[in-house]
């Protein structure tokens, strides 16, 4: 009878329980050094009933996380750390991303289709408002403001937090802003032949 008892146990719980574990530590190791993962994964595939158990995986998997994605002494990753160079930042980076993060971030969606759920779920790194695509009609930049952060927080809340980059199609000015000072374009400029004027306009889109 116990040893009825321990063969349900084991097949029931314990087994399922080693399984998904693996597929964790699997995961983990996916982000990890190339040679560490050459070695490791098939050999957890071929043994993992032998090897692993809840506590020994368990342990494992707290290693190889912490080699993976750990930073420095205050818990702040590589990528994260402004004093680090950029070379540095972006190659731990891209070390941490799965393929679908880097598809996302290759990624620019128009405003009209997006949602902060949206951004979160295919980890989207730019939106782009076309020409007339706003917030609402006569929207204030109050309103613009508040729905760029809208969009940002959510790209932030994801498991790596990299900010979205916002994009205007606006030649002329912040032409979808509304009460926004609009320019002529610069072939309308170049064709008046008065490059005082030309100058003037460029002097304040500087400003």
């Amino acid at each position: 009878m116990g040893g009825e008892l321990a063969g349900r146990i084991r097949s029931g719980v314990l087994e399922p329980l080693e399984e998904r574990f693996t597929e964790i530590l699997i995961w983990s190791l996916q982000c990890y050094d190339a040679q560490v993962r050459r070695r490791l994964v098939p050999l957890l595939r071929r043994h993992r009933m032998a090897l692993l158990t809840a506590p020994a995986v368990a342990a494992l998997l707290l290693v190889f996380w912490s080699a993976a994605y750990g930073g420095d002494a205050q818990g702040v990753p590589p990528y994260k750390d402004p004093k680090n160079d950029v070379e540095v930042r972006v190659k731990d980076l891209l070390a941490r991303m799965t393929l679908a993060e880097k598809i996302g971030q290759m990624t620019q969606i128009e405003r009209l289709v997006a949602s902060p759920q949206v951004l979160k779920d295919y980890y989207i790194g730019s939106l782009l408002s076309g020409g007339g695509s706003v917030p609402r009609k006569q929207a204030t930049a109050a309103e613009w403001m508040a729905m760029i952060s809208d969009f940002q927080k959510a790209c932030l809340s994801t498991r790596l937090g990299i900010p979205m980059i916002y994009g205007i199609d606006a030649v002329h000015g912040h032409n979808n802003v509304y009460g926004a000072t609009i320019f002529p374009h610069n072939v309308g400029l170049g064709a008046t032949r008065q490059a005082p004027f030309s100058s003037s306009r460029r002097e304040c889109q500087l400003v």
